[in-house]
């Protein structure tokens, strides 16, 4: 459970990453955007616009919700008995 959490944190913080780096570049030509992997929401320009793209929005909640499902996973995989063992390994 608290693997899933913290992949859910991670996921949430790769979307917030890119705006805390581009916050307040909206003044000249320059862009402030949010989302990871995909951009949902764009503001700035020399003609100043702001977009905002619900199907990249959705496409980022469910990379969170990947991260929430594979976090648990790969600590499931990388704590099993069975890892590191070959058929027919004499030595237990």
């Amino acid at each position: 459970m608290a693997a899933g959490i913290v992949g859910l944190v991670f996921g949430l913080f790769a979307n917030v990453l890119p705006f805390l780096f581009t916050y307040g570049a909206y003044n000249e030509d320059r862009y402030e955007v949010m989302g990871f992997p995909f951009f949902f929401h764009r503001v700035g320009g020399l003609r100043y616009k702001n977009i905002f793209v619900l199907s990249n929005m959705l496409w980022d909640c469910v990379f969170v919700l990947g991260c929430g499902v594979a976090v648990p996973a790969i600590l499931a995989l990388w704590r099993s008995p069975m890892m590191g063992k070959v058929k027919g390994d004499i030595h237990h």
